[in-house]
């Protein structure tokens, strides 16, 4: 799995990644924008937890690259994916 931005992973981000075991399994990566594409492109599906946000630009941007969309269920995420997405609970996500 790769972790994929523009800084780095909070300390929610790495105690959450560190409850569900799989830090060895991640690859984290600050890069630019124009990089993007070809992850989003090669990618199985695009795995977007967030519990809050505003618009949702990475999800139309993995779309947009034919990737498929794995959303929070919550904030703008559902209007953004439309029927195009599956979703969960991110919430459950934080008590695991």
């Amino acid at each position: 799995m790769i972790i994929a931005g523009g800084g780095p992973i909070t300390l929610s981000e790495q105690n959450l990644i560190n409850n569900l075991g799989i830090r060895k399994e991640l690859l984290l990566i600050l890069m630019l924008v124009t990089l993007f594409i070809k992850l989003y492109s090669e990618a199985t599906v695009f795995v977007f937890p967030s519990l809050y946000e505003g618009f949702g630009i990475p999800v139309l941007e993995a779309m947009q690259c034919g990737c498929p969309v794995v959303l929070s269920d919550n904030s703008s995420l559902p209007e953004v994916g439309g029927r195009a997405a599956s979703y969960f609970d991110p919430f459950k996500l934080l008590h695991v």
